[in-house]
């Protein structure tokens, strides 16, 4: 997908509003609220989405284009069953999201073109590296609390080996939580989510810390750098290779999972290939603030 450096042809950056994809290393850009990104499903076909019609696809901006050399994470994610779909809803400050309300909603890709793949038996060209990675997610829950043991998964990538790492609400403490290794070596924010209000919350690791942001200003929680030894190839052929948005994995808890009688929302994701500096992480959570009303 053409994105803002593609279609510049002269004039200064700096003169236009900030976009994500003007800080390097943008791999992967779920947008509910662009419109021309976000399809329901006509039979076999995808059509623009309208308000409240299921999400059958949704296009990611930081696709590159360039098939089986492709950097980025993927070219689109999908759902192919209706019961699993989420819905296109109105969201915060005018613009619409994606709510997940029913256990097991979720989108995602794999190493098939059909089902997201930048090239056929490669879902992309991203490799998740623990301790150089960045990632920024708006979303709110309207649980005050998790009353199962399962974490509830907001983005979930998976390996070959059928190896999860993910960014998640985490059940015991009802906190948010980067997991690395699923079930270990993790970072946990020092605060609970602000139900049921929409938030942005930022992950940035590189090699001397992992810290979690909430909204903007100082991190509400710094940790050691995790260990990278559990990074994420995500360019194997292969068909365990995913990446879910809305969900944990395949089988387990989701987002707006039914036993909690709750429902959750996302209106974007942001994933880089690098620990943004702290100018960029700066540019990217005004970005978030101003655009979200937050």
């Amino acid at each position: 997908m053409l994105g803002l450096g593609n279609s510049i042809t002269s004039g200064s950056v700096s003169s236009l509003p900030f976009s994500p994809e003007q800080v390097s290393g943008l791999v992967g850009w779920y947008d509910f609220t662009d419109i021309d990104t976000v399809f329901q499903p006509d039979g076999l076909n995808h059509i623009p989405i309208t308000i409240n019609k299921p999400i059958s696809k949704v296009t990611n901006k930081a696709y590159d284009g360039l098939g089986a050399s492709s950097v980025s994470l993927n070219a689109f994610i999908q759902q192919p069953f209706s019961s699993q779909r989420p819905a296109w809803k109105a969201g915060t400050n005018g613009l619409n999201c994606a709510e997940f309300s029913v256990n097991n909603q979720k989108l995602y890709s794999q190493y098939l073109t059909a089902a997201g793949a930048a090239s056929a038996n490669r879902m992309g060209g991203f490799t998740l590296d623990h301790d150089n990675v960045s990632m920024f997610i708006v979303f709110k829950t309207d649980q005050s609390t998790i009353s199962t043991s399962n974490d509830q998964g907001l983005f979930c990538f998976v390996d070959s080996s059928r190896q999860t790492s993910q960014v998640a609400l985490e059940a015991v403490s009802d906190e948010m939580e980067y997991q690395s290794r699923d079930g270990s070596q993790r970072v946990v924010s020092a605060t609970a989510w602000a139900s049921p209000d929409f938030e942005a919350w930022s992950f940035v690791n590189n090699s001397t810390n992992s810290r979690i942001y909430n909204n903007a200003g100082s991190p509400v929680a710094t940790e050691a750098a995790l260990d990278d030894t559990y990074n994420r190839d995500l360019t194997a052929n292969s068909s365990r290779v995913m990446f879910f948005l809305g969900s944990k994995d395949t089988s387990n808890s989701t987002l707006g999972a039914g036993a909690d009688s709750g429902t959750g929302a996302i209106h974007e994701v942001l994933i880089y290939n690098n620990a943004v500096s702290d100018s960029n992480l700066g540019k990217i959570q005004k970005y978030l603030h101003d655009k979200y009303g937050l």
